[in-house]
């Protein structure tokens, strides 16, 4: 949806300000058509707060939060985006948020991050004339208009496969977080059945699920690698690697 640049009040479903109150002042242009007035691309959302109960006056330094579920890609500076962060929400999805505060951001690359948790404070850091937020959304690496996402008419997760019980295909570490640089758990961290379906029951050996097991997914998580994993009782265990390679099937 580009038709109109400037769409002004929105009510979205999945909101980037703790404070609600959405006001865009630039929506997603993907190239130059000056038949439409469009004179230069804009390849994301520049949004404001504005109040209802502050007289409609625009609030700055609002708290910016996430509108879905993901793992944080890293956090940064560059001259244009100024302080940045990016979010990775599946395999394919990443979010970004722009010209944050400096010093404010509150999240760090690899951790895993739930709707509506906060993650920066909106100002005008690097190329920007007033505080805003640019939000962007890259599909496979290229930049596609927010709006969907952000009104809840795309789903953020819809690539991701359903929570629900699960099968083991081959033997599974399960681990404290989703994705290989957390901890492999002990056998004694688990739950009761966890404990009894290890390969090793020994309390102090590494937890790893035989071949067979049958695990409930609470949660479905993407890790910063685009390995998909699932939140169980007894912790993390991956259900799809990287490169596509199933290592547990849905029951």
């Amino acid at each position: 949806m580009v038709e109109n640049p400037k769409r002004k009040y929105v009510d979205y479903e999945n909101h980037v300000f703790r404070e609600g109150h959405e006001y865009e002042t630039q929506a997603f242009v993907p190239k130059v058509d000056k038949s439409k007035g469009w004179y230069w691309k804009h390849l994301g959302n520049d949004i404001i707060c504005k109040y209802k109960h502050n007289n409609g006056k625009v609030k700055t330094n609002a708290t910016v939060i996430s509108p879905a579920d993901g793992v944080v890609l890293s956090t940064g500076y560059s001259s244009s985006a100024g302080y940045y962060i990016e979010i990775r929400h599946t395999k394919t999805i990443v979010s970004k948020f722009c010209h944050l505060k400096k010093g404010s951001i509150v999240v760090k690359k690899g951790q895993q991050i739930r709707k509506c948790d906060k993650l920066a404070i909106e100002d005008s850091s690097g190329n920007s004339s007033a505080p805003h937020l640019h939000y962007a959304i890259l599909v496979n690496n290229k930049y596609v208009d927010p709006y969907d996402y952000l009104m809840g008419t795309k789903s953020y997760n819809d690539e991701l496969p359903p929570t629900g019980d699960y099968k083991v295909i081959s033997p599974r570490y399960v681990r404290t977080g989703a994705g290989t640089e957390y901890r492999i758990k002990k056998v004694y961290e688990l739950t009761q059945d966890g404990q009894r379906n290890c390969v090793n029951t020994k309390k102090s050996a590494n937890a790893q699920y035989k071949q067979g097991t049958i695990f409930t997914a609470k949660r479905i998580v993407v890790a910063k690698n685009g390995s998909i994993w699932a939140e169980t009782p007894s912790g993390f265990v991956c259900l799809v690697s990287s490169k596509g390679t199933m290592y547990c099937s849905k029951v």
